[in-house]
Protein backbone atom coordinates (compact mmCIF):
# COMPACT_ATOMS: atom_id res chain seq x y z
CA UNK A 1 0.00 0.00 0.00
CA UNK A 2 0.66 3.85 -0.49
CA UNK A 3 2.06 3.94 3.18
CA UNK A 4 3.96 1.35 3.31
CA UNK A 5 5.62 2.69 0.30
CA UNK A 6 5.76 5.97 1.34
CA UNK A 7 7.83 4.52 4.63
CA UNK A 8 10.44 2.35 2.51
CA UNK A 9 11.52 5.58 0.76
CA UNK A 10 12.07 7.23 3.35
CA UNK A 11 13.57 4.39 5.14
CA UNK A 12 15.86 4.81 2.67
CA UNK A 13 16.33 8.31 2.63
CA UNK A 14 17.56 8.90 6.91
CA UNK A 15 18.93 4.71 6.65
CA UNK A 16 16.61 3.54 9.07
CA UNK A 17 15.84 0.29 6.72
CA UNK A 18 17.44 -3.04 7.97
CA UNK A 19 19.70 -4.98 6.39
CA UNK A 20 17.78 -7.42 6.22
CA UNK A 21 15.28 -5.48 3.83
CA UNK A 22 18.23 -4.25 1.57
CA UNK A 23 18.80 -7.57 1.18
CA UNK A 24 15.00 -8.31 0.16
CA UNK A 25 15.50 -5.37 -2.23
CA UNK A 26 18.24 -6.47 -3.73
CA UNK A 27 17.12 -9.73 -4.44
CA UNK A 28 13.99 -8.48 -5.70
CA UNK A 29 15.96 -5.75 -8.57
CA UNK A 30 18.11 -8.60 -9.39
CA UNK A 31 15.26 -10.72 -10.18
CA UNK A 32 13.43 -8.51 -12.09
CA UNK A 33 16.81 -7.19 -14.15
CA UNK A 34 17.31 -9.55 -16.80
CA UNK A 35 13.31 -8.53 -18.16
CA UNK A 36 13.72 -5.12 -17.63
CA UNK A 37 17.24 -4.57 -19.34
CA UNK A 38 16.00 -6.91 -22.51
CA UNK A 39 12.73 -4.72 -22.40
CA UNK A 40 14.57 -1.43 -22.44
CA UNK A 41 17.68 -2.78 -25.27
CA UNK A 42 14.98 -4.65 -27.33
CA UNK A 43 12.57 -1.21 -27.53
CA UNK A 44 13.57 1.67 -26.02
CA UNK A 45 17.37 2.67 -27.44
CA UNK A 46 16.42 5.97 -27.73
CA UNK A 47 15.49 6.61 -23.73
CA UNK A 48 18.70 4.87 -23.04
CA UNK A 49 20.56 7.17 -24.71
CA UNK A 50 18.52 10.16 -23.10
CA UNK A 51 19.25 8.45 -20.04
CA UNK A 52 22.93 8.94 -20.53
CA UNK A 53 23.09 12.60 -21.98
CA UNK A 54 21.09 14.05 -19.56
CA UNK A 55 21.76 11.91 -16.49
CA UNK A 56 25.03 9.78 -17.20
CA UNK A 57 27.53 10.24 -14.08
CA UNK A 58 30.72 10.73 -16.23
CA UNK A 59 30.89 14.54 -18.00
CA UNK A 60 32.21 12.70 -21.18
CA UNK A 61 28.30 11.66 -21.78
CA UNK A 62 27.08 14.71 -23.04
CA UNK A 63 28.88 12.91 -26.48
CA UNK A 64 26.50 9.82 -26.10
CA UNK A 65 26.10 8.29 -29.66
CA UNK A 66 24.95 5.11 -28.09
CA UNK A 67 23.82 3.24 -24.96
CA UNK A 68 22.98 0.17 -23.85
CA UNK A 69 22.05 -1.03 -20.57
CA UNK A 70 23.65 -3.48 -18.90
CA UNK A 71 22.46 -3.64 -15.12
CA UNK A 72 20.06 -1.63 -12.32
CA UNK A 73 19.93 -1.84 -9.04
CA UNK A 74 18.09 0.02 -6.22
CA UNK A 75 20.39 3.19 -7.12
CA UNK A 76 19.69 3.27 -10.84
CA UNK A 77 20.42 1.97 -14.26
CA UNK A 78 24.30 1.36 -15.25
CA UNK A 79 24.46 2.00 -19.02
CA UNK A 80 27.45 1.16 -21.79
CA UNK A 81 28.38 4.46 -23.46
CA UNK A 82 29.56 4.37 -26.63
CA UNK A 83 30.75 8.09 -27.72
CA UNK A 84 30.78 9.81 -30.72
CA UNK A 85 34.67 9.44 -31.38
CA UNK A 86 34.45 5.83 -30.67
CA UNK A 87 35.65 6.20 -27.03
CA UNK A 88 33.70 3.08 -24.57
CA UNK A 89 32.16 3.64 -20.95
CA UNK A 90 31.02 0.80 -18.85
CA UNK A 91 29.39 1.18 -15.77
CA UNK A 92 27.90 4.20 -16.68
CA UNK A 93 25.62 5.40 -13.72
CA UNK A 94 22.28 6.47 -14.21
CA UNK A 95 20.83 7.23 -10.81
CA UNK A 96 16.72 7.67 -10.63
CA UNK A 97 15.61 10.84 -11.05
CA UNK A 98 12.40 9.97 -8.26
CA UNK A 99 11.77 7.47 -5.50
CA UNK A 100 12.16 3.81 -6.33
CA UNK A 101 11.21 1.49 -3.30
CA UNK A 102 10.56 -1.90 -5.12
CA UNK A 103 10.45 -3.74 -8.47
CA UNK A 104 7.40 -2.69 -9.33
CA UNK A 105 7.88 0.74 -9.89
CA UNK A 106 10.96 0.25 -12.59
CA UNK A 107 8.47 1.13 -15.01
CA UNK A 108 7.03 3.90 -13.86
CA UNK A 109 10.30 5.79 -13.12
CA UNK A 110 12.01 4.27 -17.07
CA UNK A 111 9.09 6.32 -18.34
CA UNK A 112 9.46 9.30 -15.77
CA UNK A 113 12.83 9.21 -16.55
CA UNK A 114 12.02 9.15 -20.37
CA UNK A 115 10.04 12.43 -20.06
CA UNK A 116 12.99 14.19 -18.05
CA UNK A 117 15.34 13.20 -19.97
CA UNK A 118 14.09 14.51 -23.16
CA UNK A 119 12.70 17.67 -21.48
CA UNK A 120 16.16 18.25 -19.75
CA UNK A 121 17.86 17.83 -23.25
CA UNK A 122 15.32 21.00 -25.26
CA UNK A 123 13.31 20.92 -27.85
CA UNK A 124 15.68 20.71 -30.87
CA UNK A 125 16.46 16.98 -29.63
CA UNK A 126 13.12 16.53 -28.96
CA UNK A 127 12.13 17.08 -32.82
CA UNK A 128 15.35 15.54 -34.22
CA UNK A 129 14.96 12.16 -32.28
CA UNK A 130 11.07 11.91 -32.79
CA UNK A 131 9.74 12.60 -29.36
CA UNK A 132 7.10 14.39 -30.70
CA UNK A 133 5.67 11.45 -33.11
CA UNK A 134 6.06 8.97 -29.90
CA UNK A 135 3.56 10.85 -28.45
CA UNK A 136 1.37 10.96 -31.17
CA UNK A 137 1.33 7.29 -31.41
CA UNK A 138 0.42 7.69 -27.98
CA UNK A 139 -2.48 9.82 -27.66
CA UNK A 140 -3.60 8.17 -30.71
CA UNK A 141 -3.35 4.38 -29.17
CA UNK A 142 -5.38 6.14 -26.38
CA UNK A 143 -7.86 7.61 -27.91
CA UNK A 144 -8.48 4.39 -29.98
CA UNK A 145 -8.93 2.59 -26.81
CA UNK A 146 -11.46 4.73 -25.76
CA UNK A 147 -13.82 4.47 -28.83
CA UNK A 148 -12.98 0.64 -29.55
CA UNK A 149 -16.24 -0.94 -29.30
CA UNK A 150 -18.69 2.05 -29.38
CA UNK A 151 -19.28 2.01 -33.73
CA UNK A 152 -21.13 5.54 -33.19
CA UNK A 153 -17.62 7.42 -31.81
CA UNK A 154 -15.83 5.52 -34.14
CA UNK A 155 -17.93 6.26 -37.32
CA UNK A 156 -18.33 9.84 -36.12
CA UNK A 157 -14.03 10.20 -35.84
CA UNK A 158 -13.59 8.37 -39.06
CA UNK A 159 -15.91 10.63 -40.87
CA UNK A 160 -14.52 13.69 -39.49
CA UNK A 161 -10.86 12.48 -40.39
CA UNK A 162 -11.61 12.18 -43.57
CA UNK A 163 -13.27 15.41 -43.90
CA UNK A 164 -10.73 17.43 -42.09
CA UNK A 165 -8.06 15.17 -44.82
CA UNK A 166 -10.20 16.11 -48.08
CA UNK A 167 -10.15 19.99 -46.81
CA UNK A 168 -6.67 19.70 -46.24
CA UNK A 169 -5.87 18.29 -49.70
CA UNK A 170 -8.17 20.77 -51.40
CA UNK A 171 -7.12 23.91 -49.41
CA UNK A 172 -3.26 22.46 -50.45
CA UNK A 173 -4.45 22.23 -54.07
CA UNK A 174 -6.36 25.61 -54.13
CA UNK A 175 -3.27 27.50 -52.92
CA UNK A 176 -0.57 25.78 -55.11
CA UNK A 177 -2.84 26.57 -58.52
CA UNK A 178 -2.97 30.33 -57.47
Amino acid sequence: NFRTVEKKAYAMVDGSITSEEIDELDKEFLQRAPRVISHMNGGHKDSIKAYALAFGDKPECIDTQSAVMTGLDRYGFVLEVTLKDGRKFNNVRVPYQGNVTCANDLHTEAVRMHRKAYDKLGFVYKVENGYYRQVAKMIKASAFKKVKGKPVVTSALLIGSVAITIGLMVSIRAKSSE
